[in-house]
């Protein structure tokens, strides 16, 4: 790039927005977060409310079908004392 073109990138000056755009009656209200469980609540509800039984329920069809394909995949190769070694993750790559 040419010594021009720089001075021309860096010089570029763009129009004011117009008055009329900008909100100068801007407040903020509730901020933080909303619908927390209580401070003496159970760990289970704190889990509950990030992992929804619909994802809990999604996690657990996505183990099953890798699983079953998995074991498709291997056959009769694997004897039951080899399943939790590979299962692990620790047969791969």
């Amino acid at each position: 790039m040419s010594r021009d073109e720089i001075s021309t990138l860096q010089t570029r000056i763009y129009p004011p927005e117009p008055d009329d755009q900008v909100e100068d009656n801007f407040s903020v209200r509730n901020p933080g977060v909303q619908n927390m469980p209580a401070c003496d609540s159970s760990p289970a509800t704190y889990f509950y409310f990030f992992l929804t039984v619909q994802i809990l329920g999604k996690i657990v069809s996505e183990t099953r079908k890798y699983t079953g394909q998995f074991f498709r995949a291997a056959g009769d190769t694997l004897s039951p004392l080899e399943i939790p070694f590979h299962l692990s993750g620790a047969g791969t790559g």
